[in-house]
């Protein structure tokens, strides 16, 4: 074969090479405008924030985590920063203002008026981790010193009503996720496995504990939930390890039903969140692969191919006019109540 057709077919196959290559490119490109293009039902907020807890008063949905504290405005979707927080780790919404509890203290936001709480106040710890509030408009905080029940007593002061720590009941003083029961039991989850687990104050005064030696999956507590037909479900893990626990109640004490894992349907593993909507469907999230809806033998899965803006679910709520919020990683999705 002489040099000028050895020449000819490099120049076609180079040229042949730079096509493909046009194309290839051309392609990811098309994909990634198409994944970066807003789904239909899903609007996205407070984009690149950090997001782990939400607040909703009936009127307003408030989103906080490692940036700060947000008011958002859940029909235009406005928002606005509220004060200068940092490492907001749960809020509670209601019309006696936002309770916010942070690295630094608990933080109770009424109108203009932000008053701080810490162990000068009484707490065990000013690392405030989870908040519940109970019917008597009291509250139960969690923090890495222990759980405590506290009440407003004078304007800016608080009234310590119970405590518990390791001493006197819990598997560990660290209190990463408060939730009452059906029946007036409270449920204390820790994060510091292998010692954490769960410790339940029945309403009787007695306790039950578990781990991962009789019923859990994993010692890192991440999200409890009470749902409506008086089962609780238990969210834990660690990177790409856990699952759920869903436990039921026999003659006044607690016992595991069954777990649920990736086999089950889970999108991932480590559960991140729990929440159970107006219709009764149960919603996982996770800590990398987004969340499922359970809604019996039904499972859908959503994640940031579908409209999430991350698919680390940190924390999941619902508004009254029935549309969901998902707080992540890196923003806040608000999801149309009709499009799930």
């Amino acid at each position: 074969m002489n040099k000028s057709i050895i020449k000819s077919l490099l120049l076609v196959i180079s040229v042949l090479i730079v096509g493909v290559t046009l194309a290839i490119t051309v392609l990811e490109l098309l994909r990634s405008a198409e994944a970066d293009r807003p789904k239909a039902g899903f609007d996205s907020i407070l984009a690149s924030k950090d997001i782990c807890a939400i607040g909703y008063d009936g009127t307003t949905i408030f989103a906080a985590g490692a940036g700060g504290i947000f008011r958002i405005n859940p029909v235009t979707l406005e928002s606005q920063e509220l004060g200068d927080f940092s490492y907001v780790r749960c809020l509670y919404a209601s019309e006696a203002g936002l309770w916010a509890g942070t690295d630094t203290g608990l933080y109770h936001i009424v109108g203009d008026q932000i008053i701080r709480y810490t162990t000068r106040d009484g707490l065990p710890d000013d690392r405030v981790l989870a908040i519940e509030a109970l019917d008597n408009n009291q509250l139960w905080l969690g923090t890495w010193g222990g759980a405590v029940e506290i009440a407003l007593a004078e304007a800016g002061e608080i009234r310590v009503i119970t405590a518990y720590t390791s001493q006197n009941g819990l598997l560990t003083d660290n209190v990463n996720v408060i939730n009452q029961d059906s029946g007036g039991g409270l449920w204390f989850g820790s994060y510091v496995a292998p010692r954490g687990g769960i410790s339940v104050l029945l309403a009787n005064g007695e306790w039950q504990h578990f781990t991962t030696e009789n019923g859990l999956l994993h010692g890192n507590i991440t999200a409890i939930l009470k749902r409506r037909d008086d089962t609780v479900v238990v969210g834990a893990g660690l990177h790409r390890y856990g699952g759920a626990t869903v436990f039921t109640q026999t003659d006044g004490k607690w016992q595991p039903l069954n777990s649920l894992t990736k086999a089950d349907g889970l999108a991932g593993e480590k559960v991140r969140s729990l929440y159970e909507d107006k219709k009764g469907r149960l919603w996982i999230g996770s800590e990398y692969d987004g969340l499922v809806i359970i809604d019996g033998q039904t499972i859908t899965k959503l994640t940031s191919e579908t409209g999430l803006v991350h698919n680390e679910v940190k924390v999941i709520t619902q508004d009254q006019a029935g549309n969901y919020w998902i707080g992540t990683l890196s923003g806040l999705t608000r999801i149309d109540g009709g499009v799930v």
